[in-house]
């Protein structure tokens, strides 16, 4: 008889060990990293940010919001200034007097995003339209962008961060845990964790 539970979570330890780190600001697709590296850039980043009195911002739809509403508490305990677009009056609003791709680009606005802030961008397709368009609003303005996306290799959000995790799975529940557990793992080796 087959362990279901246990193959399940097999999957998903194999999906998240497999993501896929490219990093770069002009061509991040074609600079790998390793899985290791990726997530110790990720903590040297937000730290160095947090430092100059940046904050990190996590955007995201559905899970992957609730996943981005969950480690901005958990980096902010870290010691690093964070906030996650998830109040649903401001989404709501927004995408009604401007449009649903401009719904985290008008709070972008509305909060004056720094310099020295980092946007982190979430969407298990890359293909999440206000995502994009958040994304672009970023690095017009000289922000640090990571993407946590999955699904297909080539999708458009992996192409536009200076750090970009891809998970080569196609199931949201394996994308977004795997992209919860590369965050934990940042923010868990700040907080001294060790193997």
């Amino acid at each position: 008889m087959v362990d279901f539970t246990q193959s399940w979570i097999e999957t998903l330890s194999r999906v998240s060990a497999s993501t896929i780190v490219t990093a770069g600001d002009r061509h991040p697709a074609f600079a790998p990293v390793a899985l290791d590296a990726g997530v110790l850039k990720f903590r040297t980043v937000a730290k160095n940010r947090a430092e100059r009195g940046g904050r990190i911002i996590l955007i995201g739809n559905g899970g992957s919001l609730a996943i981005a509403m969950h480690l901005a508490t958990d980096f902010a305990l870290a010691g690093w200034p964070s906030i996650a677009f998830g109040d649903p009056v401001a989404i709501t609003s927004h995408t009604n007097d401007f449009g649903s791709e401009s719904n985290f680009t008008k709070q972008f606005e509305l909060i004056k995003l720094g310099y020295a802030d980092m946007v982190v961008a979430m969407s298990c397709s890359g293909k999440s339209a206000n995502i994009i368009d958040a994304v672009k609003f970023a690095r017009a303005a000289n922000n640090y962008v990571v993407t946590l996306t999955g699904f297909e290799p080539d999708n458009p959000l992996r192409l536009l961060g200076a750090l970009n995790f891809y998970v080569p799975a196609s199931e949201y529940g394996f994308v977004q845990l795997a992209h919860e557990s590369i965050l934990h793992a940042a923010c868990d080796i700040e907080n001294g964790w060790s193997p």
